[in-house]
């Protein structure tokens, strides 16, 4: 919380730090390793602090999903930021959560004509 809150303050006292660190945290996010990508708690504390690029975020979770060795956490924390950050503090739009929301749509469609033992592969 305390480092959220100092990096606010930053990009409120200084705009041209603002669009690389919004970047720089962004490819952290994106890059991070597989035991820190999905981290819901620090992505949604960025997300609500608006430090990420929404756009790049967007596709990155998408892109994510689609990747087989990670499908099934990646939908999983897909679900949980839409469900914290779109349905209940409404930091972001379903707009700006768009390739997000359709990967999941099409996962979601996939499941329903599988047998259940499939759900989520």
């Amino acid at each position: 919380q305390l480092l959220l809150a100092v990096l606010e303050t930053v990009m409120r006292e200084s705009s041209g730090v603002c669009k690389h660190l919004r970047k720089n945290l962004t490819e952290w996010v994106m890059f991070a390793p597989d035991e820190h990508r999905f981290n819901r708690d620090i992505t949604i504390g960025l997300l609500r602090s608006q430090l990420l690029l929404i756009a790049d975020f967007d596709l990155y979770l998408a892109k994510l999903m689609d990747t087989p060795q990670h499908h099934q956490q990646a939908v999983v924390f897909s679900m949980d930021i839409v469900r914290q950050c779109v349905v209940a503090e409404r930091i972001v739009t379903p707009n700006q959560l768009f390739n997000t929301l359709g990967v999941l749509a099409k996962t979601l469609q996939r499941q329903k004509q599988q047998p259940p033992e499939h759900a989520l592969r």
